[in-house]
């Protein structure tokens, strides 16, 4: 396992430019600690474990260092070219502390569901549309007492020159807003997002019954969701059955362009919500696709706060705390790759039990002054390396 970890990381680092070699065993040492540590994450802890001092800790992880392109060089190693990709954007709560902390304000917990004092995160992902793996491209905080719409988009529009392989970009219906459908639209990408129920949509074609006397109306009349006639049925939807889809091009008057719309609507309960992407000739079926593979980037959170210390900061200065969740998001990127290479470990969970075994076993065999081949002939040292991991 280490051999892979150096393997991927002395790549990525080569390919971003890290050609200092202090730089680079910094680095791979820093990584190699993480996977394997336990307990929080945090500056005082990381040090028990590894070879560098608190001191070191702190002022290392104060510089300046391209997140971006480190995630994107990942990505670019472990995905191939050839493989359908889309983006994803969403923000996560983090609970932090301390009147002094750089950042901190009132953001919504969903949670929680309602707005608490803490830290957030702001999020642009990709997710391999065949695997359904989810992998973070770029993480930046959000500031306090500014419009964090205008935050998420500087955030957008500085990446995606960045990513031009990324045509569709899926958002929940947060991003369903003027600003993103015109920054998707003027630098020919494509936006998912799911629309309110009672969102203006009018037909394409007027209707051809008499009107008052006067020009001819450019577009049709304004869509009543509770009548569906004039929508294409396209049966049921592939993983939940009980969700009827309907689909028909529109327009709409707040975002000024035409849309592809689907109309999911639950049989069971009556509900219905309606996603749409801002290219009117997407098949219907892909629009539902890549919208349901949006919640991948929840697992992303979910890993970064379960086996990376998303929430462990022990910083309080913007830089700081920049690093950490970059290291956060990073670590859940290197554990997927690592999963590729080992694919007799099945969980992140597992992947950290055998790397501390690992480690333990190593240290004790260094220690003692044992001979490691002697170890390996004369015990069932295997055991020990897999032990408390889940079977393949």
């Amino acid at each position: 396992m280490k051999e892979s970890i150096t393997r991927i990381l002395t790549t990525i680092l080569h390919t971003i430019g890290v050609s200092n070699k202090r730089d680079k065993d910094f680095w791979i040492n820093f990584f190699e600690v993480l996977l394997h540590m336990r307990g929080r994450k945090n500056y005082t802890n990381i040090s028990r474990y590894g070879s560098f001092g608190e001191s070191t800790l702190r002022r290392r992880l104060g510089q300046l260092f391209d997140w971006p392109a480190f995630h994107k060089a990942l990505l670019s190693h472990v995905v191939s070219p050839d493989s359908p990709v889309i983006g994803v954007l969403d923000c996560s709560f983090i609970h932090k502390s301390g009147s002094k902390t750089y950042g901190l304000d009132k953001f919504w917990s969903s949670v929680a569901g309602k707005s608490l004092k803490g830290l957030e995160v702001s999020v642009l992902g990709a997710v391999e549309v065949l695997s359904r793996r989810a992998w973070a491209l770029d993480v930046q905080q959000t500031p306090s007492g500014v419009n964090r719409l205008d935050t998420y988009m500087t955030q957008l529009s500085r990446m995606l020159s960045h990513l031009p392989q990324i045509k569709y970009w899926v958002a929940d219906s947060f991003y369903a807003k003027v600003k993103v459908f015109n920054l998707m639209n003027s630098q020919g990408y494509f936006l998912i997002s799911q629309l309110r129920n009672d969102a203006n949509l009018r037909y394409i074609e007027p209707s051809t019954q008499r009107r008052k006397p006067g020009r001819k109306p450019k577009w049709g009349e304004k869509v009543d969701f509770s009548e569906l006639s004039l929508w294409q049925y396209l049966k049921r939807d592939f993983i939940a059955p009980h969700l009827h889809l309907y689909t028909q091009e529109l327009y709409s008057p707040q975002f000024k362009c035409r849309l592809r719309v689907v109309l999911v609507k639950n049989i069971k309960s009556g509900a219905y919500q309606i996603i749409a992407s801002s290219n009117p000739k997407q098949d219907p079926r892909q629009v539902i696709a890549y919208y349901q593979l949006r919640f991948q980037i929840e697992f992303l959170f979910r890993d970064a706060k379960q086996f990376a210390g998303l929430e462990h900061a022990q910083t309080r200065k913007q830089q700081n705390l920049n690093n950490h969740f970059n290291i956060s998001f990073a670590q859940v990127n290197l554990m997927n790759a690592l999963q590729l290479h080992l694919p007799k470990i099945t969980s992140k969970n597992s992947l950290i039990r055998v790397a501390f075994n690992t480690t333990l076993i190593h240290s004790l065999i260094h220690k003692l002054g044992l001979e490691p081949e002697f170890v390996n002939s004369k015990c069932k040292i295997d055991y020990f390396y897999n032990y408390g991991a889940f079977a393949a």
